[in-house]
């Protein structure tokens, strides 16, 4: 028996032999799907990118180790909000790819009263009692 193991459409023949059965012999294809590659994650300030690209396939991003991705895209890529580590699925033609390794996002640099100092967050209201 020829075992196939790359994806394509392939023809089969199967013909019933011996025994007291009249012979039959029946025909057909069979296509087999490629597993999309294992990605590599990469950061570019508030967006993660795969490095793999696969036309018409789903990109499911996971947050901390979920079991459901955090979101699901069409694109190569995903504009995160949440701070985290990140991991990224490929599907493709019903196949999946190997979980990516896990990418810790680095800090955006975002200020919020919580991380200015004193002084410039009563400059801040200062200003806006200006207006």
């Amino acid at each position: 028996m020829d075992h196939q193991s790359a994806a394509g459409t392939f023809n089969y023949t199967v013909t019933t032999t011996g025994g007291s059965c009249t012979q039959a012999t029946a025909t057909g294809s069979v296509t087999v799907n490629s597993t999309p590659s294992q990605s590599t994650i990469t950061q570019g300030n508030d967006t993660l990118y795969s490095s793999t690209i696969v036309a018409g396939a789903t990109y499911n991003w996971y947050l901390n180790g979920s079991a459901t991705p955090t979101a699901s895209t069409s694109t190569p890529y995903f504009k995160f909000t949440v701070q985290g580590t990140y991991r990224v699925e490929l599907v493709s033609n019903g196949c999946n790819s190997v979980l990516s390794a896990s990418l810790l996002t680095t800090s955006l640099g975002v200020k919020t009263s919580n991380n200015l100092k004193s002084s410039h967050y009563i400059q801040i209201l200062q200003m806006a009692d200006w207006y």
